[in-house]
Order: C-alpha cells, then sequence, then structure tokens
C-alpha cells in the first residue's frame, strides 16, 4: 500500500491477528476487482514486524496457478518453517505419496488439517497465519 492508505484495513487485520485465539480463526478479505486487496495482502506479508506470525503465503495467478498445487504448496511452506510440523508433513508424504494427485478436500485434511490440529500443544509464539492472495484465479 502506498504510505498512509489503507490504515484502517491494515490495523483490523492486525487486531484480529493480535487476538486469533479469541477471534473467528479465519479472516476474509473480500471485494471488487481493484479494490487493493493483493495490495493489502503484498503489505502485510513485506512488513517487518507481521514475519513472526507469517506461516505461508500463497499468491494465486490466473492462467497460471492450477487448484491442486495450492494446498501443497502451502504445506511444503509451512513445513520449511515449522519443524515440528515437518516431520508431521513427512509421514502423511510418506505413507500416501499420491497425495498431491487427491482432491483438494483430501490434501487439505492430511497435509494442513490433521497435521496443525495435532501440533496443539506446541506454541508457534504467536498465531500462525497463512496469506493465500487471489483463490478465485485458481
Amino acid at each position: 500500500c502506498l504510505p498512509g492508505t489503507q490504515k484502517h484495513v491494515l490495523q483490523h487485520i492486525n487486531t484480529w491477528i493480535n487476538n486469533v485465539p479469541s477471534a473467528d480463526p479465519i479472516f476474509w478479505l473480500s471485494g471488487v476487482a481493484g479494490s487493493g486487496k493483493s495490495t493489502i495482502a503484498s503489505t502485510l506479508v513485506q512488513e517487518e514486524g507481521n514475519r513472526s506470525w507469517l506461516g505461508a503465503v500463497y499468491f494465486c495467478r490466473r492462467d497460471v496457478t492450477m487448484p491442486e498445487h495450492v494446498v501443497p504448496a502451502i504445506a511444503y511452506r509451512l513445513a520449511h518453517s515449522f519443524p515440528p510440523l515437518r516431520a508431521r508433513i513427512i509421514n502423511v508424504l510418506r505413507d500416501c505419496p499420491d497425495i498431491t494427485g487427491s482432491p483438494i478436500s483430501t490434501q487439505f485434511s492430511s497435509l494442513l488439517a490433521k497435521p496443525l490440529s495435532a501440533l496443539h500443544d506446541w506454541d508457534f509464539g504467536k498465531s500462525l497465519v497463512i496469506v493465500i492472495d487471489a483463490l478465485d484465479e485458481c
């Protein structure tokens, strides 16, 4: 975002991030095409103070991104950043090496939901946020 723009939206999102345990677990930023959603997502990702909670980022691009690649890419980024999660994701891949060819709902459950929920006792330090931009373009 240009300096001084979208302050209220960025502040609202940062407030949500800092209160995720007591807030809704999903923050859905929506708006008409060209309203600045991608710019807001990019700004959040680039702000230095936000790196402690950033788990993974995925920016979809029309005619480039294949929907079945989104979940494995996010799982890869999370596994790369969080060693306790890495072991759980590797186990899934070892048990089901063809998981990337499975339906997206199966990928999500096996590669993200189950491994993340199994880490309830592991503290990420702050909220763990996954930013997905332009999901409708996948």
